[in-house]
């Protein structure tokens, strides 16, 4: 099976050794790469690689970030996929619980996070942005939620996404470095994440 994600060009900007995007620490972008590197073996097929990449990706959360961050809920449930994998079916069981848990208290971190200011494409959606700023977070926030939602119903769901050859995260990853991004990785890099759903799927 052919490789699933390009690993070089996804984190050829978020290299930890490279100049760092503002605001941004080693460990967010090392968390990061190692669960990208996790996502790109399972959609390979190579779930023990994946499994590796989980397990250390969920102690750099543990190290490093609060357990209020989506990536920490994130974190855990790939941890308890590693734990499925490893046939440790009760540590996989409280492990995805706790992150079920950790995972809906996502919506009030989402209320209060921060956002970067968006490049707009020309001069009126600059304008636009500067006299109804209030607005275009509200509708941002919206779609976020709304990413929120599909990851907790995978979660509750409990399926690890199978092989493939698509990932949410190439396509949907923002290209700011603020909140937007820390819980898109936290949505997409889920072993439990799955493609985006349509209202036909619902």
């Amino acid at each position: 099976m052919g490789t699933s994600i390009s690993v070089a060009p996804i984190l050829a900007a978020d290299r930890p050794g490279g100049p760092r995007p503002a605001g941004w620490r080693r460990s967010d972008l090392w968390w990061e790469r190692v669960q990208v590197r996790a996502k790109t073996f399972q959609l390979e097929g190579n779930v023990r690689a994946a499994a590796r990449c989980w397990t250390f990706g969920h102690l750099l959360g543990v190290l490093f970030f609060p357990t209020n961050d989506p990536r920490s809920a994130c974190g855990l449930a790939n941890a308890a996929a590693a734990a499925r994998l490893h046939g440790r079916v009760r540590a996989a069981e409280l492990r995805l619980r706790r992150a079920r848990v950790l995972w809906s208290g996502v919506p009030d971190w989402l209320e209060t996070m921060r956002l970067a200011p968006r490049a707009r494409s020309s001069l009126y959606h600059l304008r636009m942005t500067v006299r109804h700023g209030d607005a275009f977070d509200r509708a941002l926030k919206a779609r976020l939620m709304e990413q929120v939602r599909e990851a907790e119903e995978r979660l509750i769901e409990g399926r690890l996404e199978p092989p493939g050859d698509t990932s949410r995260w190439v396509v949907e990853r923002p290209p700011v470095y603020d909140d937007t991004r820390r819980l898109a990785a936290a949505c997409f890099l889920l072993a439990f994440a799955g493609p985006r759903r349509g209202r036909d799927d619902r």
